[in-house]
Parts: structure tokens; C-alpha cells; sequence
């Protein structure tokens, strides 16, 4: 790695550590301000509470000046890079070349145990999702986390509450997204086991009645607005647009 793309990298991490306590700190001003009171949303109460967490939001607007700065100061390097290979696209199609009746049960078993395996991973990353999603929503509704005379403390333990509840998940997923293409990688290897081949001289394939009936109500609709315009339906409308504007809204 060179020294442009590691400063790059140590940007983006600050950069997105600090977005993330910045927008946490407004949430919480948010939250803080609207229990202050019967009439919470006042000039004065807003410029009080937002004053306690402007150091956080100060230093996240200076780390993005600061990128459109380092943007010029340090080019990106111009790298020839490998169009990345769409494995979930080649099995679809290479199922598309194979018969799956002339597979054997023990290579059957074997692609099964792969397909079982991804649909578990994304179940559990879904659960894990959801569930930190929970925790961290119980915490942050609760009034009593984010007492108004000490903002700046509520905000730093509602960050940690929050990395706690979503680090677990967000690693499980990362984890997940390399085991789903091992594994589609794996089943490519085991479709390809599979023979004969599908013949390419198949029939070709009739037209689909979905896109027929699409067709046909894109034609009919057409047809439709073309009559109403030569009928006058037009002035109608803006008729009752403009009875809509001035009489209910009010604005005649």
C-alpha cells in the first residue's frame, strides 16, 4: 500500500467515526430539547442545546473540507484493476446449462449443503441485524439515558451503547459476505460436475404473457390520454386544480 492510499484510508476511518458521533450528538440534542418543556423548540432552547455539541459537529464539517483539501493535495493513482468477477451471476447461468436430473445424489447432497449454508448465514446476519437494531432503539427512547444537564456524557455513552449493539452484527456480515462467495465458488465447482449439458439448440422460448399484458395496457393507455386530450379532459383538470389551490388550501 502506498503512503497516499494509507493517508487516505486513516481519513476515511476519522472521518467516518466522527460523522457517525456527530450525528448521534444531534439526535440526542434533538431528544434533550424536545423533553425540556411545554414549548421546547424555542430560539433560545435550540442555541442552548445544540451549543453543548458543537465541538463534535465543528471538528466532522472541518474533516470534510479537510477531504475535498486532501482530495487536491494527494491524486488518486491511476491502477489498471480486474473487473471484479459476478460469481452469483456465473452459477446462475451455468445452472441455466445443466440439468439437474442427471445429477448424482451424493453431488446433489453436496450442493444442497452449500445452498443450505448461505441461506442460514443471511438468516442469522438478518436476526443479529435486527436484534442490535432493538437494543440500541430501547436505549435511545428511554429519557432517563440522556439527561439534559449532562449532554456530553449521555452522547459518548450513547456512542458506545450504539457500537456495542452493531458491532457484533456488522462483523457476522462481513463474515458472511466472504463464506457466501467461498461457497458460491464451491457449488460453481460442484455445477460443473454436472453432465450432460443442456443442448443450444433448444426451442426458443415463447413470449412471455406478463409482457404482453404490459404492452398491451401501455398501448391502451396511451390511446386513453391521447381521446381525453381531444375531449377536453385537460381543462377539466386545471379546472379542479384550481379550484383546489383557492378554495381549500386557501391560497385565493
Amino acid at each position: 500500500m502506498t503512503n497516499n492510499k494509507r493517508v487516505r484510508l486513516i481519513y476515511g476511518i476519522i472521518l467516518s467515526l466522527s460523522l457517525i458521533f456527530a450525528g448521534i450528538c444531534l439526535i440526542g440534542a434533538c431528544i434533550c430539547i424536545y423533553q425540556s418543556g411545554d414549548r421546547p423548540f424555542s430560539r433560545e432552547s435550540v442555541a442552548l442545546y445544540f451549543s453543548q455539541i458543537a465541538v463534535p459537529v465543528y471538528v466532522a464539517l472541518a474533516l470534510i473540507v479537510g477531504g475535498f483539501i486532501l482530495s487536491f493535495a494527494l491524486p488518486k493513482e491511476k491502477t489498471k484493476k480486474k473487473a471484479a468477477k459476478d460469481y452469483a451471476a456465473i452459477l446462475r447461468k451455468l445452472w441455466e446449462k445443466r440439468d439437474i436430473s442427471f445429477c448424482g445424489p451424493t453431488l446433489l447432497q453436496d450442493i444442497l449443503k452449500q445452498q443450505k449454508r448461505r441461506k442460514l448465514h443471511t438468516y442469522i446476519s438478518i436476526v443479529l441485524l435486527v436484534l442490535g437494531s432493538i437494543a440500541f432503539l430501547v436505549y435511545a427512547v428511554n429519557p432517563g439515558n440522556f439527561p439534559s444537564e449532562d449532554i456530553t456524557g449521555s452522547m459518548a455513552r450513547g456512542s458506545l451503547v450504539m457500537l456495542a449493539c452493531l458491532i457484533v452484527p456488522f462483523g457476522y456480515c462481513v463474515f458472511s459476505a466472504y463464506f457466501t462467495r467461498a461457497s458460491i465458488k464451491k457449488e460453481i465447482e460442484l455445477v460443473k460436475g454436472i453432465a450432460p449439458s443442456r443442448e443450444a439448440t433448444a426451442a426458443p422460448e415463447s413470449k412471455s404473457p406478463v409482457n404482453v399484458l404490459r404492452w398491451t395496457f401501455l398501448g391502451l393507455a396511451i390511446l386513453l390520454i391521447v381521446y381525453g386530450y381531444f375531449a377536453g379532459g385537460t381543462a377539466d383538470v386545471l379546472t379542479k386544480a384550481v379550484n383546489i389551490c383557492t378554495e381549500c388550501v386557501g391560497l385565493g
